[in-house]
């Protein structure tokens, strides 16, 4: 992976966790499962914009549950975007389609 990486790879907590299902409260961060990516390229490739355009209830420091249908509208504008941004939901994709196989939703838990 170029942009996200695994809990055992991160160095630090400034991650997006991106975590297979709902997140129930009181469960801990940092699922071995889980998908991670580093505020600063977030910002920087643009992908965290289209993240606030495209989920309404977008919380960066909070809790917010992605849909598949949600996940395609986020991916598409990626894709038109292009760049940056393009890129990492691509990388994410890659996780998001393996988790759609077994959840109805993802959750991403911000910094």
């Amino acid at each position: 992976m170029r942009y996200c990486c695994t809990v055992f790879q991160r160095v630090g907590t400034c991650y997006h966790e991106f975590r297979k299902g709902s997140f129930r409260q009181g469960s801990s961060h940092w699922s071995s499962d889980s998908l991670l990516l580093h505020d600063n390229i977030l910002q920087r490739s643009g992908f965290g914009k289209i993240l606030q355009e495209t989920l309404p209830a977008y919380n960066q420091y909070g809790i917010t549950v992605v849909n598949w249908t949600q996940w395609q509208c986020i991916l598409q504008h990626a894709l038109a975007q292009g760049g940056g941004a393009e890129l990492v939901a691509l990388e994410v994709n890659e996780w998001a389609e393996d988790t759609f196989r077994d959840h109805a939703v993802f959750t991403i838990l911000g910094i």
